[in-house]
């Protein structure tokens, strides 16, 4: 799906046969009936590009065979090396072994002709600078980098099917806001228009998280679901957006006054994923096991010794002189069960030199291990983002010491346990938990407790 932005605006009057909701009673960001009120996330505009890191001059192109010297033009799978005190271009599809950017270099990926660009790595190391856009210059047309590499065939090595940063690494997608709202109106089973309490500038085709409203909300049993926009619609008075859907919901979405589920966009111009040939467990089956004690009229729960060996990609961001500013990007098939380190998005031991960086308007989805780790780093900002179904805690502060870093207007939902979830293991009781040892299939105990935020 190539995102297009224009300024003007397009109607679309829609009569609905199912269920008329053109009278009701909006549920508004003023009549949500909130004992605390969150801030609201404005809607932007992203600025018109400008200063755009791949449109300056002076750049080598990654496709001249002048650019790699005696070394000679890159062939396909290999690992590469970018030359020293050189800045490259790239703006076409390639797939190569480990990437590897000196301290003096720098990798600049987009497209001159608004066309698409597929990168393929087992893995990047980034010492000097890996660049797709700037803050003036969000990327509108696609860019997926796609990480590969199997858990049989794991290496220590912290860019093995991940992107590893010492240096600097920016990467700018297209600025959607809000990121996540909340509906306006309930949504019925096999209603396919649904309304939000916000404005919002998404786009058709872009895919959107349905959050549960039931009061299970587990991999053996849940109402989440994901759908995608079929067509923005002009929205009735008292609702912020109306937006058509390709398929009817497959389940009821509650709001009323006192609760209203969310809506979260997954979808983001900038992609970075695990491969999906080896990046999905192989070990789901089966999903819903009996436990031994009765919780709530029913003793099924997700199985404790399933959904352990997913193995996606991962970023990490280490040492005092990282800089990361992610934004606009949407993370997929990302994490590996644990694997200590390889989470999604980690920053790791960047101490107050977290000033430098944020993680902001974001999506996370279908992670196998984490969300946004950061260890040992303070005064990093979190914000805008998105998370759904993610393996272990989501938004983590790895130690506990890391200090005057901010979250802000997160989303976490559908996040699940690894083993048996807490509470529920035999001995269990009102006031006592059995202990939960640590070992290949549970490194960190307490993910029998997974939550979006710890």
């Amino acid at each position: 799906m190539k995102l297009t932005w224009t300024p003007s605006i397009i109607v679309i009057f829609v009569t609905m046969s199912t269920r008329s909701v053109m009278s009701a009673a909006f549920i508004t960001t003023s009549t949500s009936s909130e004992m605390v009120t969150l801030p609201r996330q404005p809607v932007t505009t992203p600025p018109a590009q400008s200063d755009c890191p791949h449109l300056e001059n002076g750049l080598k192109s990654w496709h001249w065979k002048s650019t790699w010297g005696s070394a000679g033009k890159p062939t396909a799978n290999s690992d590469v090396t970018i030359p020293e005190n050189t800045r490259v271009h790239l703006s076409t599809n390639v797939r190569q072994g480990v990437i590897t950017i000196p301290a003096s270099s720098e990798l600049i990926i987009g497209s001159k002709t608004e066309s698409s660009i597929s990168l393929e790595a087992s893995g990047i190391k980034v010492y000097g600078k890996l660049t797709i856009g700037s803050e003036t210059c969000q990327i509108r047309d696609e860019i997926t980098i796609t990480l590969t590499g199997s858990r049989a065939g794991m290496s220590n090595d912290p860019w093995y099917k991940g992107i590893y940063v010492t240096g600097i690494i920016e990467v700018h997608g297209f600025g959607f806001s809000p990121t996540w709202t909340r509906l306006a109106a309930p949504v019925l089973k096999g209603d396919n228009v649904i309304y939000l309490q916000d404005e919002t500038n998404w786009q058709v085709g872009q895919k959107i998280v349905l959050v549960t409203t039931a009061y299970k909300d587990s991999r053996d049993w849940h109402r989440n679901e994901v759908a995608e926009i079929s067509a923005v619609l002009s929205p009735p008075s008292g609702a912020g957006s109306a937006l058509r859907l390709t398929q009817g919901a497959q389940y009821g979405h509650e709001a009323i006054s006192a609760y209203q589920g969310e809506v979260g966009l997954l979808s983001r111009s900038v992609l970075i994923q695990g491969d999906p040939s080896d990046s999905e467990p192989t070990d789901i089956y089966p999903v819903g096991c009996n436990g031994p004690n009765w919780l709530m009229g029913a003793r099924r729960l997700p199985c404790a010794a399933s959904s352990l060996n997913g193995f996606g990609g991962h970023i990490m961001v280490a040492g005092k002189n990282a800089v990361a500013k992610i934004e606009g990007v949407e993370l997929y098939r990302m994490g590996q069960t644990n694997v200590l380190a390889r989470y999604p998005f980690h920053w790791h031991m960047v101490g107050d030199a977290g000033s430098k960086s944020y993680f902001r308007g974001n999506s996370i989805h279908r992670s196998f291990y984490r969300c946004v780790s950061v260890h040992g780093t303070h005064y990093a900002t979190i914000s805008h983002n998105v998370a759904y179904d993610a393996i272990g805690h989501c938004y983590y502060l790895e130690d506990g010491i890391e200090e005057n870093n901010v979250f802000t207007y997160n989303l976490a939902s559908h996040i699940h346990t690894i083993g048996a979830p807490a509470g529920t293991a035999q001995g269990s009781g009102s006031q006592y938990l059995p202990d939960v040892p640590s070992g290949s299939k549970l490194i960190l105990p307490a993910d029998v407790a997974a939550s979006g935020f710890y």
